[in-house]
């Protein structure tokens, strides 16, 4: 690949259209049969789903169950999903959720689980522990997000897909002579997918829940627990999605020194971009980078010169926004998970010099680069169960909780509906 143009060159070339998108990507956008224009707008007026997840948190367990009365009795909302608790504008509320990163829907999912609003003395039922584990989020992880959840009632199966080969099939629809029609098929691939039982288990000891009863709980150790599952969850699909084997060849693109984004001397990250976008065969719809490759998108010049300020009016600094309109890609996230090993190592979650671009989809049995299935089994609720058992140890006893899911590994189910560009941030 030849990088011969000087600079001011480059940004003649990928100057962005009237709405704020890269031609190219406009043009991919147009073959696929997504509007740009429509797209534009759509991404504009809900900031394309794109949001900073260093920067928001979750409800949790936790905060749901904490306090007498729960810590969401006195701000259970009286009307619907839109109307502002506490008297805020839910208009102002909005706007302040989108510079945040988040949609109003997504605030409106967070106040349907302040909803539950339990005593502490219920959460001993294990039927609402478990409901509060299924409505258990955190924003801080993606993994829910680029790798949906398919439930199943069996813990190992087929798994059925249409094959793409006869949708890319030249027809002739015209009729014949003696009245014959083409006849069109699509063809079922069958592949098997395997469960398998994940739990963990936490202890709550009666003595200190009895000197601090509103954070020594069950409710409290269930959050602690479905967390610790959740970081699990994260770093699978992390490992999954930047393991090279799992995409052809043409889907990972490795960038040698001197073209790595931040300071690379002959670095063009637009061609970058769009030339891995032309290799994934459905519309991109999701990138993600840790903070740390992030960083290599906000100091380059030529993403500088073409970004920063055309979306979002943040002065200096691309932000994901800015990245999601010029390039067609509805969510950008950028991930702060920080994991530390037994040496106390602390590194990221998601690759620290990697990009990940992919097709996601959460509809049942559709196309996308990867899902994770989950088995309803009899005696779960969607595929989760929470336990909690008394033993007689110590001076008032303790309680122990286990949190079990029926879950898969994450499954690649189309190999080129993703794709990786390497190296993109050079460590320093």
């Amino acid at each position: 690949m030849s990088h011969v143009f000087t600079r001011v060159q480059q940004r003649q070339m990928h100057a962005p259209t009237s709405y704020g998108m890269h031609p190219e990507a406009s043009r991919v956008l147009t073959s696929r049969g997504v509007d740009p224009v429509a797209f534009a707008h759509r991404v504009s007026s809900a900031r394309g789903g794109s949001f900073d997840v260093g920067d928001v948190s979750g409800f949790s367990l936790g905060q749901i169950f904490s306090g007498p009365g729960g810590a969401a009795a006195s701000q259970r909302p009286t009307g619907g999903p839109t109307r502002g608790a506490r008297g805020v504008d839910p208009h102002r509320m909005g706007a302040f959720l989108r510079e945040l990163g988040r949609t109003p829907y997504d605030r409106a999912r967070e106040l349907a689980v302040t909803r539950l609003g339990l005593d502490p003395g219920d959460t001993l039922v294990p039927e609402l522990l478990t409901t509060g584990v299924l409505e258990w989020r955190n924003y801080n992880t993606l993994h829910r997000v680029v790798c949906p959840i398919q439930t199943e009632t069996e813990a190992s199966g087929t798994y059925l897909e249409y094959d793409r080969a006869g949708q890319r099939a030249v027809v002739d629809s015209r009729v014949g002579p003696n009245g014959q029609v083409t006849l069109v098929s699509r063809r079922v691939s069958m592949r098997n997918y395997t469960t398998q039982p994940r739990s963990l288990s936490g202890v709550v000891n009666r003595l200190s829940a009895a000197l601090a009863p509103t954070f020594n709980t069950v409710a409290s150790e269930v959050d602690f627990v479905s967390g610790m599952h959740d970081r699990e969850q994260e770093l699978d699909v992390a490992r999954s999605f930047f393991t090279y084997a799992n995409y052809p060849a043409s889907n990972v693109v490795e960038l040698g020194p001197g073209f790595q984004w931040n300071r690379g001397a002959s670095a063009d990250p637009v061609e970058d971009v769009l030339a891995l976008m032309l290799n994934i065969p459905a519309a991109v719809t999701h990138a993600v980078f840790s903070d740390l490759a992030w960083s290599a998108v906000q100091i380059n010049p030529q993403l500088q010169a073409l970004l920063f300020g055309r979306f979002t009016a943040n002065d200096g600094l691309v932000a994901p926004a800015d990245f999601a309109m010029f390039f067609g890609i509805e969510n950008v996230l950028v991930s702060k998970m920080l994991l530390e090993d037994a040496a106390g190592n602390v590194s990221r979650a998601w690759s620290e010099t990697d990009l990940w671009m992919g097709h996601v989809s959460a509809a049942r049995d559709a196309l996308t680069f990867a899902r994770r299935f989950r088995a309803s089994l009899a005696g779960t609720n969607e595929g989760v169960s929470v336990r909690v058992a008394y033993k007689p140890e110590g001076p008032m006893g303790l309680d122990q909780v286990w949190v079990t899911r029926q879950d898969s590994e994450p499954f690649i189910v189309g190999r080129d509906f993703g794709g990786v560009i390497r190296n993109v941030r050079r460590p320093s």
